[in-house]
């Protein structure tokens, strides 16, 4: 039995990002980014080892899942989202201007967060179609705040758990057939 072709591409794209792009050798995820120097390179691992260092230190089994769920995780030079998973091979994709800006790991590690639900989802078996994608964004916005409630006081905090609390109760929630409840 043949895969059907885009999930062919996708996997075979998948293996050579991993290929090409150097890894982290210090997490137990494969970190890789896709930088063309060596000390961007490093300066983004050290984020995202910063962000996994949050989430073992206040949300464990996230972690686990996370590392359970999610076949590697790669910074991208230019992308025009956040984060992004690819749902055949379960590689997270991370915008490098995120990692870049992101001072104490939060705003990477929420990122995580979200893209890690979104591959625990499909672990499970949910597929992303018209009805169930506005549900599925809200899971992901769910694991959000729970994650940002688990931390301690940081400045912007009640902002960030607002904004997330405000995406959850803005996403309708529809019945199987796809009518708003």
């Amino acid at each position: 039995m043949r895969a059907a072709p885009t999930v062919a591409v996708s996997r075979t794209l998948g293996r050579l990002i991993l290929w090409l792009s150097p890894r982290n050798q210090a997490t137990r995820i494969p970190v890789h980014a896709a930088l063309p120097t060596r000390t961007a390179r490093n300066a983004c691992f050290a984020k995202v080892e910063t962000a996994l260092g949050l989430m073992a230190r206040f949300d464990p089994l996230r972690l686990h899942r996370l590392e359970t769920d999610l076949t590697a995780i790669v910074v991208w030079p230019a992308a025009s989202f956040a984060g992004s998973l690819n749902a055949v091979t379960r590689i997270c994709l991370l915008n490098r201007s995120v990692v870049d800006r992101d001072r104490a790991g939060i705003a990477t590690a929420t990122v995580l967060v979200h893209e890690a639900m979104h591959a625990r989802l499909v672990r499970l078996g949910f597929e992303a179609d018209a009805h169930s994608s506005p549900r599925i964004e809200r899971a992901c916005k769910r694991a959000e705040l729970h994650f940002l409630l688990r931390l301690p006081p940081f400045t912007g905090r009640d902002d960030a758990i607002a904004a997330a609390q405000s995406a959850v109760a803005q996403t309708p929630i529809r019945d199987h057939r796809g009518r708003r409840r």
